[in-house]
């Protein structure tokens, strides 16, 4: 090994600058490589904190849902329009909701695409919730009715891209229907995997970078 040869002052404060370059890098680096972990683990800590959310928040509105139809089959003729409205606008709340974190690249697709089920069942299945009208008579509101009339004519009309969204979705094939359940998992299975499809497709239209895995 060869050694340069060290002369003067000037070229010991010339190799000082050198090592002490070399020393800031390296503490550049490993400072780099910390913020990027806690990046990462802050990211995947949000996407789990959204899960955690969303979960509740869908717990809630079953609770109201099953307090709803509880209602409708005891003839409970205080049970009107404005509270069936108010149901279906908590419901796409929540969705809206879940899009902008999925749109935040906060929420995982495999996650995402197992709630996206029972979202596009809603838009295009046969779900409905009753209530009673100015006459006492029982009627009903479509699960379709409130995606187009509450949705998209309310709730989305200032978000493009989420309005965008859903009606996409919603032109999706659609594979399930009240008389053709999804009896076993294989078709369950596929159906998720025809939504995870679908959320690549619409994190390359919309450059949606990929969420960090819960675990």
């Amino acid at each position: 090994m060869t050694f340069l040869p060290v002369t003067s002052w000037n070229d010991w404060a010339a190799l000082a600058t050198i090592a002490s370059l070399a020393i800031a890098l390296l503490a550049a680096l490993i400072a780099w490589r910390q913020i990027k972990h806690q990046l990462v683990e802050g990211r995947r800590q949000s996407a789990f904190d959204a899960f955690l959310h969303f979960s509740e928040r869908f717990l809630e509105f079953m609770e109201l849902r099953s307090e709803l139809k509880d209602r409708f089959e005891r003839k409970d003729k205080a049970l009107k329009l404005r509270e069936i409205k108010f149901f279906y606008q908590k419901y796409w709340t929540i969705q809206i909701n879940e899009w902008e974190m999925f749109r935040a690249g906060l929420l995982p697709v495999d996650v995402y695409s197992g709630w996206l089920c029972y979202v596009h069942d809603n838009i295009v299945g046969d779900f409905r919730m009753g209530y009673f009208d100015a006459t006492g008579q029982p009627t009903h509101m479509t699960a379709k009715q409130a995606f187009e009339t509450i949705a998209l004519g309310q709730l989305m009309r200032s978000q493009p891209e989420c309005r965008d969204f859903f009606q996409l979705l919603a032109n999706r094939d659609h594979v399930w229907t009240p008389t053709h359940r999804p009896e076993n998992d294989a078709r369950i299975a596929a159906r998720v995997d025809d939504m995870r499809k679908f959320l690549t497709e619409m994190r390359q239209k919309y450059q949606i970078a990929a969420a960090w895995r819960l675990a």
